[in-house]
Protein backbone atom coordinates (compact mmCIF):
# COMPACT_ATOMS: atom_id res chain seq x y z
CA UNK A 1 0.00 0.00 0.00
CA UNK A 2 2.63 2.36 0.60
CA UNK A 3 4.50 1.73 -2.43
CA UNK A 4 0.76 2.63 -4.42
CA UNK A 5 0.96 5.99 -2.51
CA UNK A 6 4.83 6.68 -3.12
CA UNK A 7 3.64 5.94 -6.79
CA UNK A 8 0.82 8.03 -6.98
CA UNK A 9 2.55 11.18 -5.26
CA UNK A 10 5.34 10.42 -8.01
CA UNK A 11 2.72 10.81 -10.87
CA UNK A 12 0.98 13.70 -9.63
CA UNK A 13 4.12 15.74 -9.26
CA UNK A 14 5.69 14.76 -12.37
CA UNK A 15 1.71 15.87 -13.91
CA UNK A 16 2.18 18.95 -11.95
CA UNK A 17 5.97 19.77 -12.70
CA UNK A 18 4.31 19.24 -16.84
CA UNK A 19 1.96 21.50 -16.50
CA UNK A 20 4.50 24.17 -15.20
CA UNK A 21 6.69 23.69 -18.23
CA UNK A 22 4.22 24.97 -20.80
CA UNK A 23 5.56 26.86 -23.69
CA UNK A 24 5.25 31.12 -23.15
CA UNK A 25 2.88 33.08 -25.06
CA UNK A 26 4.47 35.64 -27.26
CA UNK A 27 2.46 38.59 -28.93
CA UNK A 28 3.97 40.70 -31.54
CA UNK A 29 1.68 43.16 -32.58
CA UNK A 30 2.53 44.37 -36.06
CA UNK A 31 1.34 47.87 -37.45
CA UNK A 32 1.30 45.77 -40.71
CA UNK A 33 1.31 42.26 -41.64
CA UNK A 34 2.38 41.16 -45.29
CA UNK A 35 0.11 38.36 -46.35
CA UNK A 36 2.28 36.15 -48.44
CA UNK A 37 -0.72 33.99 -49.47
CA UNK A 38 -2.81 36.87 -50.58
CA UNK A 39 -0.43 39.58 -51.14
CA UNK A 40 -2.28 42.12 -49.44
CA UNK A 41 -1.30 43.96 -46.61
CA UNK A 42 -3.13 43.86 -43.85
CA UNK A 43 -3.57 46.06 -41.12
CA UNK A 44 -3.07 46.10 -36.97
CA UNK A 45 -2.25 42.43 -36.41
CA UNK A 46 -1.52 40.43 -33.52
CA UNK A 47 0.95 37.15 -34.38
CA UNK A 48 0.16 34.70 -31.75
CA UNK A 49 3.42 32.60 -31.13
CA UNK A 50 3.41 29.70 -28.11
CA UNK A 51 7.14 28.48 -28.03
CA UNK A 52 8.97 28.62 -30.89
CA UNK A 53 5.88 28.01 -33.30
CA UNK A 54 3.12 30.58 -34.62
CA UNK A 55 0.28 29.70 -33.24
CA UNK A 56 -1.79 32.12 -35.29
CA UNK A 57 -2.17 35.75 -36.70
CA UNK A 58 -5.72 37.72 -36.62
CA UNK A 59 -6.56 41.47 -36.31
CA UNK A 60 -5.32 42.76 -32.88
CA UNK A 61 -9.05 42.95 -32.13
CA UNK A 62 -9.82 39.65 -32.11
CA UNK A 63 -7.01 38.60 -29.73
CA UNK A 64 -7.00 38.41 -26.05
CA UNK A 65 -3.45 38.50 -24.48
CA UNK A 66 -2.96 36.39 -21.57
CA UNK A 67 -1.57 37.52 -18.34
CA UNK A 68 1.99 37.63 -18.25
CA UNK A 69 2.45 36.98 -21.78
CA UNK A 70 5.53 39.12 -23.10
CA UNK A 71 4.75 41.48 -26.11
CA UNK A 72 6.37 43.01 -29.12
CA UNK A 73 4.78 46.00 -29.70
CA UNK A 74 6.06 46.47 -33.89
CA UNK A 75 2.68 48.66 -34.42
CA UNK A 76 4.49 51.35 -35.97
CA UNK A 77 6.37 48.41 -38.48
CA UNK A 78 6.22 46.64 -41.42
CA UNK A 79 6.62 43.07 -40.55
CA UNK A 80 7.50 40.51 -43.70
CA UNK A 81 7.15 36.83 -42.70
CA UNK A 82 9.54 34.07 -44.16
CA UNK A 83 12.07 36.65 -45.65
CA UNK A 84 15.66 35.20 -44.93
CA UNK A 85 19.09 37.41 -45.77
CA UNK A 86 20.43 33.91 -47.74
CA UNK A 87 23.18 36.20 -49.22
CA UNK A 88 25.52 35.95 -46.47
CA UNK A 89 29.71 35.71 -46.30
CA UNK A 90 30.00 33.95 -43.09
CA UNK A 91 33.42 33.19 -44.13
CA UNK A 92 34.62 36.76 -44.89
CA UNK A 93 34.94 37.82 -41.69
CA UNK A 94 38.17 40.12 -41.84
CA UNK A 95 37.94 42.90 -38.81
CA UNK A 96 38.34 45.60 -41.77
CA UNK A 97 37.13 45.43 -45.27
CA UNK A 98 40.22 46.46 -46.74
CA UNK A 99 40.81 42.60 -47.89
CA UNK A 100 37.12 42.27 -48.81
CA UNK A 101 38.10 41.80 -52.85
CA UNK A 102 41.19 40.28 -52.47
CA UNK A 103 39.59 37.08 -49.91
CA UNK A 104 36.89 37.30 -51.99
CA UNK A 105 38.67 36.95 -56.05
CA UNK A 106 41.89 35.01 -54.90
CA UNK A 107 41.11 32.67 -52.11
CA UNK A 108 39.43 28.87 -53.26
CA UNK A 109 36.24 28.46 -52.61
CA UNK A 110 37.23 24.92 -50.29
CA UNK A 111 39.41 27.09 -48.23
Amino acid sequence: MQFLWGWLTCLALSHAAGAAELPAETYVHAGKLLDVRSGKMLSDQMIVIRGERIERIAASSDVKIAAGATVVDLTGKTVLPGLIDCHTHIMLADTDNSHYDEILLKQSWPL
